[in-house]
């Protein structure tokens, strides 16, 4: 806790206002995510784009009431908050960040590198976190604004902080290493990315190694030139390479990941890791020398590693083909990561490469066609399609047995389209973003059915991991992937969180079986365990939720040698499943005599934990759980997990989270409370295209049972989204709209099966352009208040005919 004097004096700026309280702050740089403006202390930055002062008024209105501003900011009169004047605003927040990391005597580690970077983080976190509490960037923040905010997360609690440093030009990384202050440093591979802002590449790395010039020991790759430039204990991993401390001396690949034994400090040991690129072998290396160093090396661990994702798609394309959207970024690295997932693709035998320029490579155009050339030799591209002056221009480089063609530009390819044949092969589509590949995507993606639910699963991660730094230190998450994960496909989605929580929970047995089936080995509880599906849930280590006595000895009958772990669901007032009060005595002798039968948890349902006016029942609830919950702990004799709070709970009553918590629709960016709204990211975009645009003539009608009349003309967009889709015919004639290039457009007339109307006369629109019912701007929330009812509804009335497009980043 830091009080405004305090702040003042760290940041040798000009306290100005009332009051000098202390708090434990968040701090703002976003006026949209604020959550507690009592505790928000908001940097008015300024950036090429926008100006944070412009804000200040509106969050005023909000409740904040303590600013950092520029020191020629005019205060306003009448002045109730507390200004802080700086000369130079984000300065101040990472003068603040610094002296805050300084209260912390833990071990930092601090990464920096061209490639991998996030990725380390990310595995590391995964391989310490069983045994450690850690503090580390969300996401990619790296940048002189993400690093403060970042450690400024540091807290009492944590035992390792794990920070990422990226700098786009010289002089950056001096600040950002006196913010991390790291003890121990990690280089990861250094490539071409970002070498626009240094003079060369030996300037980018003498500026990425002052991260490292008060650490003692710095991990990287064995590499002589660059250690010769690090002034402090070095450890390195190599191929082959006696001089490494960790010495790699053997890799066995196979369809399944890859092996890899080492020699460290005289000894043989192994791990096995579920990669077989040599991006992500070189990332796991330079973890597997850290665990080492730090002695916590859990060999098991590396296989349940997780891909950190690109922002990437898989979609199906015309004439059978499958399509790999990688149009984020383009450097040599990232392409050989993109085609060594292309190669694991293993739909189609053909492959096919359609590539843009790769700028600031730092090499020549004839050594970077030859670079490319080899890197789709090796990954047995069938062919390649390159676009851009570059290639365009020094095509001759290509050897002229392999199938290639080029293009000067984008729109060069698109005159061209129709006369390339695409059909039964996987095509990745891999291209710098100023090259505009959406509109190849567009042309190659199958047409048949335009609409799509987008899944964004970094975002779904985002929302867990946000929710999570709410909860008390060792409290677990429950994640319900139930009803299809409200929509998003149970599989995916488990795949993506399965090492962040503790447990998944699923509806029915038959879900629970399916996410076995494809590889979820965590504990899985099936919320509606029939009779009939016992077997089938001992068989596959599902655990059932049980509500009455009868069930008991209907399962005890089921059950031979093993142990079965289940969860005894408790009715505190919503009067759905569950024991009630009276129900105990005859609960607890049962258990107490079928000792085979294991209470792996203890849990109830709140009824209106989102809704204030009824936060006395809620509280009679929560009370009511714990005295049943203690009384059936007596009985038995043993302590189990205890968990009653749902995300709204969870949000509201962060002292009742007990042993676990239940998330649902706040891990899909859902805030049943509305208070938190803008801290959690939307995962759903429900999506379509414009079939045909049509001019109507005054007093025409549109639509079934002409709903639609009008006394003026109108230009109609007929949009490939109906009720059987999932849209409601309740958001008919004018009751839901659709954004459309940044515009809202009223849907007209009743909507039909497979299609709908909306207005576009106002609206700047082609046919092809997109049509989005909820998503990032228009809240789900809006289309369940037009319907009277709640987001989960919507999102399980999506119709499976819908196609599912998963976005990572």
């Amino acid at each position: 806790m830091y009080s405004l004097t305090q702040i003042a004096e760290f940041t040798h700026g000009q306290l100005k206002g009332k009051g000098n309280p202390s708090r434990n702050w968040q701090l703002l740089i976003d006026s949209r995510t604020i959550t507690n403006p009592e505790t928000s202390i908001f940097f008015a930055l300024k950036t090429k784009f926008n100006d944070g002062h412009v804000y200040i008024a509106e969050l005023i209105e909000k409740g904040v009431t303590v600013f950092v501003v520029d020191e020629s900011y005019p205060i306003p009169k009448n002045n109730k908050c507390n200004f802080l004047l700086v000369d130079d605003v984000k300065k101040a927040l990472q003068v603040l960040a610094a002296v805050h990391r300084k209260e912390f005597n833990i071990p930092v580690i601090g990464i920096t590198g061209s490639n991998g970077k996030t990725i380390v983080k990310e595995w590391l976190v995964q391989l310490m976190n069983p045994g450690k509490n850690i503090c580390f960037s969300p996401k990619s923040y790296n940048s002189q604004i993400g690093v403060p905010l970042s450690v400024w997360q540091l807290q009492a609690s944590h035992e390792l902080g794990i920070f990422e440093a990226g700098i786009s030009t010289v002089n950056e990384m001096e600040a950002l290493e006196k913010i991390i202050q790291p003890g121990i440093g990690i280089l990861t591979h250094l490539g071409t990315a970002h070498n626009e802002g240094f003079e060369s590449f030996e300037q980018k790395i003498e500026e990425k190694l002052k991260l490292f010039r008060n650490c003692q020991v710095v991990l990287m790759q064995y590499n002589p030139s660059i250690a010769d430039k690090i002034s402090t204990r070095i450890l390195s991993f190599g191929f082959n390479e006696a001089k490494a401390d960790l010495n790699i001396i053997k890799k066995q690949m196979d369809a399944t990941g890859t092996g890899l034994t080492a020699l460290y400090k005289d000894e043989e040991i192994s791990i096995r890791i579920p990669f077989t690129d040599e991006a992500s072998i070189e990332n796991c290396c330079i973890c597997w020398l850290c665990t080492l160093f730090m002695e916590c090396f859990e060999p098991t661990l590396f296989m349940q590693l997780t891909p950190v994702s690109m922002r990437l798609e898989l979609k199906k394309g015309i004439h059978n083909c499958l399509l790999v959207n990688d149009s984020y970024s383009n450097d040599l690295n990232a392409l050989s990561t993109a085609l060594s997932f292309l190669k694991q693709q293993t739909i189609h035998q053909k492959t096919t490469v359609i590539l843009s320029d790769i700028e600031e490579s730092g090499l020549s155009p004839d050594e970077l066609c030859r670079q490319v050339q080899s890197l789709l030799t090796e990954k047995q591209v069938n062919r390649l399609i390159a676009i851009g002056p570059v290639f365009y221009t020094h095509n001759d480089m290509f050897p002229s047995h392999f199938e290639f063609m080029f293009f000067k530009n984008t729109s060069d390819f698109l005159d061209h389209f129709y006369d390339i044949k695409f059909r039964d092969e996987t095509i990745l589509i891999k291209g710098a973003r100023k090259f505009r590949f959406e509109s190849i995507v567009k042309r190659l993606e199958q047409l048949s059915h335009g609409t799509v639910l987008e899944i964004n699963l970094s975002a779904a991660l985002h929302n867990l991991m946000i929710i999570k730094d709410r909860l008390e230190p060792g409290i677990k998450i429950m994640a319900m992937v139930k009803a299809f994960a409200y929509g998003s496909g149970s599989y995916e989605m488990a795949k993506q969180i399965q090492h962040k929580v503790d447990y998944l929970a699923v509806a029915y047995s038959d879900e629970g079986v399916a996410l076995r089936q494809n590889g979820i080995k965590m504990p899985i509880m099936v919320m509606n365990a029939d009779e009939d599906a016992f077997e089938q849930l001992i068989r596959y280590g599902l655990e059932p939720v049980i509500f009455s006595v009868n069930q008991l000895k209907a399962l005890s009958n089921k059950i031979e040698l093993q142990t079965l772990r289940m969860h005894i669901e408790i009715d505190t007032g919503m009067h759905r499943l569950g024991f009630k009060q009276e129900d105990i005595p005859a609960l607890t002798i049962f258990i107490k005599n079928n000792p085979r039968l294991y209470i792996a948890s203890i849990f109830s349902h709140l009824s209106a934990s989102d809704e204030a006016q009824f936060d006395d029942f809620t509280a009679l609830q929560f009370n009511t759980f714990k005295a049943v919950a203690a009384e059936i702990e007596e009985n038995i004799g043993y302590t189990t997990l205890k968990h009653i709070s749902n995300t709204a709970a969870t949000l509201r009553f962060k002292q009742e989270g007990l042993d676990m918590v239940r998330l649902g629709i706040g891990l899909y960016g859902i805030d049943p409370t509305g208070k938190f709204e803008g801290l959690l990211e939307p995962v759903f975009t429900l999506k379509t295209t414009i079939s045909q645009i049509k001019e109507i003539d005054a007093n025409e009608s549109v639509g079934y049972a002409r709903k639609s009349m009008s006394d003026k003309a109108r230009r109609i967009a007929i949009l490939a989204l109906g009720y059987a889709d999932g849209l409601s015919r309740a958001l008919s004639n004018g009751k839901g709209s659709f954004e459309i290039n940044g515009q809202y457009a009223p849907i007209v007339g009743n909507v039909c099966m497979d299609m709908c109307m909306v207005d576009v006369t106002h609206v700047q629109c082609n046919e092809g352009d997109e049509a989005i019912l909820f998503g990032k701007n228009t809240s789900i929330h809006v289309v369940a208040e037009k319907l009277d009812t709640i987001p989960y509804e919507i999102l399980t009335s999506v119709s499976q005919r819908v196609k599912r497009v998963y976005v990572s980043e």
